[in-house]
């Protein structure tokens, strides 16, 4: 398989001493991958391997592992961009995905959201079903207003991302309300199922395990909010 990287080509330098590379792993399960990400044309490097695949509480489908260099030797013409532009590539990299995972977010909110509307109409207590009660309107409601809300970060920072505009603030402002929101809403569509939401016979618990994931790639939320302050006091200060 192909892999981007990056690594410290000089020490001395700070940020500025970080690189970006391209290299290949010395085996590939081709029968695994499907041949995804497999180039016969490219030689693999001794000493680049994967570790073992992790047992995660979610995005179980997605094969995760530690990446492990053992005295790999990485040829000159496998620099990806110029020398030291390493970090700024990773932190382009990042902005984009923080948008990505606002995206992933929603539509984790919004399956959990048609999962209890639905359940809501479905499920019987009391002669009535249990949209009707207003406890479970309120949260219905709340949901679908967040989701919305949630949308427009979205769409506003990949609008500028879109437009080669500076998104750095809104991606991390869209990343942070979208990923939070995915947790509140699979935690309320469990509430809303009941005993059932607590059980794999239904979606909703599943959402919940995936959604937490969205709190930590690409940066945490404690990250985000340290990227949205700092952008707010460069701002003032301009």
């Amino acid at each position: 398989e192909i892999f981007v990287v990056t690594a410290v080509t000089d020490p001395g330098k700070g940020t500025k001493g970080i690189s970006s590379f391209i290299v290949t792993k010395e085996a590939s399960d081709l029968d695994k991958s499907g041949g995804f990400g497999h180039d016969d044309s490219l030689p693999s490097m001794a000493g680049f391997r994967a570790g073992k695949k992790e047992d995660k509480l979610g995005w179980r489908a997605s094969d995760t592992r530690s990446l492990i260099f053992d005295d790999v030797e990485v040829p000159a013409e496998n620099l990806l961009g110029e020398e030291g532009e390493g970090f700024n590539n990773f932190m382009r990299t990042l902005d984009s995905g923080r948008v990505g995972i606002a995206a992933l977010s929603l539509g984790i909110a919004e399956g959990a959201f048609e999962q209890s509307l639905r359940y809501a109409t479905l499920r019987k207590q009391f002669g009535q079903a249990i949209a009707n009660f207003q406890g479970i309107q309120f949260q219905l409601a709340d949901i679908a207003t967040e989701i919305e809300a949630g949308k427009h970060l979205m769409f506003h920072a990949a609008w500028l991302a879109q437009h080669k505009q500076t998104f750095s603030k809104q991606a991390a402002i869209a990343k942070l309300y979208c990923s939070e929101l995915a947790m509140r809403t699979t935690i309320k569509a469990i509430q809303i199922h009941g005993g059932y939401g607590y059980t794999k016979e239904y979606p909703v618990e599943r959402m919940f395990r995936d959604a937490k994931i969205c709190e930590i790639g690409e940066g945490t939320s404690e990250i985000q909010r340290m990227v949205i302050a700092r952008n707010l006091l460069k701002e003032l200060a301009d």
